[in-house]
């Protein structure tokens, strides 16, 4: 795993490393020209919502991450950039994408009852989408940010296809 995800894994670790960029690219008056990237995420056809998608570079570009609302819609916020929201910098990217729920809450319930293997996470967290998307070094999922607006969709399956 790489830096950029064990910064945004643990005990809802995401949501205040999210924050912390956040807070940095507010702070910036400059930087370099982002690109904006959006888009939708769904695990087995189901929008995914409360999900971090983390952009890691694979040559030049910058980290980047957004969380998924409701419809499982994200927009990314790069590390560096010009304001929230703005997406990243050209470039080929790794996508991550991880969910975590806390053990025994509503949501693990009725996930563990449609079949979906939990992982433990850390403590009583555990992670409802699979470990393969959630690993910087080995997720299947890519994505080539272009000038101008991106647009990408990932389908995350329980089970791979």
């Amino acid at each position: 795993m790489s830096d950029l995800h064990h910064a945004a894994a643990g005990s809802f670790g995401a949501a205040k490393w999210l924050g912390a960029m956040v807070a940095l690219a507010l702070a910036g008056c400059g930087g370099p020209d982002v690109q904006l990237v959006e888009g939708i995420v769904t695990l087995d056809g189901t929008p995914l919502a409360a999900a971090t998608v983390c952009f890691t570079p694979l040559g030049g570009g910058l980290p980047a991450a957004g969380m998924t609302d409701a419809t499982g819609r994200f927009r990314l916020s790069a590390t560096v950039g010009k304001k929230y929201g703005g997406g990243t910098t050209p470039g080929e990217y790794r996508v991550t994408v991880e969910k975590l729920v806390r053990a025994g809450s509503p949501e693990a319930i009725a996930a563990e009852a449609a079949g979906w293997e939990l992982l433990p996470s850390d403590g009583d967290i555990r992670r409802l989408t699979p470990a393969e998307y959630a690993n910087s070094a080995r997720s299947p999922l890519r994505a080539d940010v272009k000038q101008g607006r991106n647009t990408f969709d990932f389908a995350l399956f329980q089970e791979s296809k």
